[in-house]
């Protein structure tokens, strides 16, 4: 991995769209938490920076979307989380050959790894197992949703003359 002024410069930039989608674009759902599309910003910071970088910029920009929502008791199961999401779309992410399937395989390990991991947390914040699995069908909700918005912004940016070269990465 190179670590020079480009990549911390895109990290940055990456951390900031992360928090910014995620603190304004928010729907409310009680004490668990909130609805936000800020993972499939995270989806796509994959193909641009590497894992450790990448995992960071997406940890660090959900996290602070967290404390600053009210949800601080999130920040640290969401920096532990969304690492482990980035490390595992990353190694996706180069394996895959085609187009739409490993951006698929990205979306759904998304969507497993976030129910899990957050429902895991939820039962260790609440105590309770129903918390955790009312938390898991929101969290689903979520991961969808980004999984879908990633798809599309990635066959769309491949899809345009420059958008090959951007994330051939």
């Amino acid at each position: 991995m190179k670590f020079n002024v480009k990549t911390l410069s895109i990290s940055a930039l990456f951390a900031a769209i992360v928090f910014v989608v995620t603190y304004l674009l928010q729907i409310p759902i009680g004490a668990s938490g909130y609805l936000n599309i800020g993972d499939s910003v995270i989806y796509i910071s994959t193909f641009f920076l590497p894992f450790p970088v990448a995992g960071l910029a997406g940890a660090v920009g959900a996290a602070m979307a967290d404390i600053l929502s009210g949800y601080a008791i999130y920040a640290i199961p969401t920096l532990i989380i969304k690492f482990l999401l980035v490390g595992i779309w990353g190694w996706i992410a180069k394996k895959g050959k085609s187009r739409l399937v490993p951006n698929i395989i990205i979306a759904v390990s998304g969507i497993v790894i976030t129910c899990i991991g957050y429902g895991i947390a939820e039962w260790i914040i609440y105590g309770d197992i129903k918390a955790a699995f009312v938390g898991m069908a929101m969290n689903s909700l979520q991961s969808i949703t980004c999984g879908i918005i990633f798809i599309i912004v990635t066959l769309y940016i491949r899809s345009t003359k420059n958008g090959k070269n951007l994330l051939s990465k």
